[in-house]
């Protein structure tokens, strides 16, 4: 790919990923624990604090809102897209995973881990996530 097209894809995947965690925010029900509303505002911030490239205090973020909840597939795939922008893509690619396990039918994690396996080559498995992702 070349570097103008992965930097746009990139802006996009990140502005999407914040519509996500914004319109999620809006979503949830009077039910929720004080968990699962401090997971949110976490995670709100350190998807950010990333937008604003601050990598360190949107991983620090990141990491208290999985410790609020740790089955949350919109904090494993904002933590998967940080590692990516970090260069560690062994975690990012793990993140990912654990994602989809999460909540496998959730079309931002199969629209950012395939994204993420067809810059890598992967475009078998990055094609499928891509398609179940817009179905």
């Amino acid at each position: 790919m070349q570097p103008d097209i992965s930097k746009k894809i990139n802006r996009l995947t990140s502005g999407v990923l914040i519509a996500v965690v914004l319109s999620s925010c809006a979503s949830s029900t009077v039910k929720s624990t004080k968990n699962d509303d401090s997971a949110s505002i976490y995670l709100q911030l350190g998807v950010r604090y990333m937008d604003l490239n601050k990598l360190e205090v949107a991983k620090e973020n990141l990491q208290l809102a999985l410790k609020k909840d740790p089955d949350n597939a919109q904090v494993l795939n904002a933590f998967a897209f940080l590692y990516e922008k970090l260069n560690d893509y062994d975690k990012a690619k793990d993140h990912y995973e654990m994602a989809l396990d999460a909540s496998p039918n959730d079309w931002s994690v199969q629209n950012n881990f395939g994204r993420f396996l067809c810059d890598r080559g992967e475009y078998e498995k990055g094609m499928a996530l891509l398609s179940q992702a817009i179905t």
